[in-house]
C-alpha cells in the first residue's frame, strides 16, 4: 500500500506540474487556501515534503532490523527485542511504518489535486480528513494492541 500511495503522489505531483495554474496555494486554513505563491514554489514544498516522508517511513521500514536495541522504546522491551522475538517484532515495526506512511502520501496527493484545481477545493475536505484519522487510529490501535501481547515462548 505504501509504494501504491507514493506513486499516487507522484502521479498527482506530476500531474499538478502540467496542468496547475501559474499561482497555486500553499497554505490551506478552515475556510480554503489563506496563501498563495509560484508553482514552482508549491512544486518545490510540496515534493520536498513527500519525499521527506517517503524517505521518512519507508527508510525507518527498511532500516527497522538494524536498529540496536538500545534506540527502541516499547512496551515488554525485553521480551521483544530477545533474540528469539526480534524478527517478530521487526516485521510489526516494518508493517506500522508503511501502514502509517501511506495515508500521509494520500493526504498530500489530495493537496496537490486541489492545488491544480485552482484552489477552489478547501484543500483536506472533512471526508477525506476523517477518513484518514479513521485509518491513523486503526493502525495506532492495532500497533499499541499488538506490542502489549508480546509473543510467548510454547
Amino acid at each position: 500500500m505504501f509504494c501504491a500511495a507514493l506513486t499516487v503522489f507522484i502521479a498527482t505531483l506530476v500531474w499538478a506540474a502540467v496542468v496547475g495554474p501559474d499561482r497555486m496555494p500553499l497554505h490551506y486554513g478552515p475556510h480554503g487556501a489563506d496563501r498563495w505563491g509560484s508553482k514552482a514554489q508549491f512544486l518545490t514544498w510540496t515534493g520536498a515534503v513527500g519525499a521527506l516522508m517517503a524517505a521518512l517511513f519507508g527508510g525507518l521500514a527498511l532500516a527497522g532490523p538494524r536498529l540496536p536495541a538500545g534506540l527502541i522504546n516499547t512496551p515488554h522491551r525485553d521480551v521483544w527485542l530477545a533474540p528469539e522475538h526480534r524478527p517478530e517484532f521487526d516485521r510489526v515495526f516494518r508493517s506500522a511504518m508503511w501502514s502509517l506512511g501511506a495515508p500521509a502520501l494520500m493526504l498530500f496527493a489530495a493537496l496537490n489535486v486541489s492545488a491544480a484545481d485552482e484552489g477552489h477545493h478547501s484543500g483536506l475536505t472533512p471526508p477525506l480528513i476523517g477518513a484518514v484519522a479513521v485509518w491513523l487510529i486503526a493502525v495506532m490501535g492495532w500497533l499499541i494492541t499488538r506490542l502489549f501481547r508480546p509473543p510467548t515462548d510454547g
